[in-house]
């Protein structure tokens, strides 16, 4: 041996790829499944890999996503809200949803994807929520947990907001989005 290293643990990974919009992460986790799956990190293994674990989850992958790559730029990825929605109910009643949630950044968080959204949002609201998100050119996407204000697991709300072909510049679509969250988290 001439040398050796201790890997951060998966969940610590998950929680820099979430936080950060990590897009080398998300795509290295995607071939390791591949691998892992298949001894192969070509692109149709970790498809069908990906897919396997989805449905394992008790989704069906044919009727509402198709995944290209890992990080979620390609083009040709296609994914539902109603699949983002799924995908994080299953997590909810899943043993690593702990885990998961807490890699979830919030809104106005420090050195995350969200720092900047809510601004004037207060607190109470901004604690209340846990969300990924996602964009390239011309889309904006949120998903993730809304806790209820008295903390009952059961009343959480689980959202997904897609926008497509947006020609405008994002930032005229953030307030929006964001107007749409906190109406939702209004409503439980």
């Amino acid at each position: 041996v001439i040398g050796s290293t201790k890997s951060p643990s998966l969940a610590d990974i998950a929680s820099d790829t979430n936080a950060h919009s990590d897009n080398f992460f998300a795509e290295t986790l995607f071939r390791m499944l591949g691998r892992d799956t298949f001894g192969s990190t070509l692109q149709d293994s970790c498809r069908v890999a990906a897919n396997n674990e989805i449905r394992a989850m008790g989704i069906n992958p044919d009727l509402c996503l198709d995944i290209y790559d890992g990080s979620g730029l390609s083009r040709k990825n296609y994914a539902s809200a109603s699949f983002f929605v799924a995908f994080l109910r299953a997590m909810a009643r899943g043993r690593s949803f702990r885990p998961f949630y807490a890699s979830l950044p919030q809104p106005g968080q420090e050195k995350s994807s969200l720092e900047n959204r809510f601004k004037d949002a207060p607190e109470s609201l901004k604690d209340r929520i846990h969300m990924k998100s996602g964009s390239m050119n011309g889309v904006r996407c949120f998903s993730g947990y809304i806790d209820s204000p008295d903390g009952d697991p059961s009343r959480m709300v689980v959202f997904s907001v897609l926008t497509n072909n947006i020609t405008k510049s994002s930032y005229t679509v953030y307030p929006l989005i964001d107007d749409i969250i906190a109406a939702i988290a209004a409503e439980n």
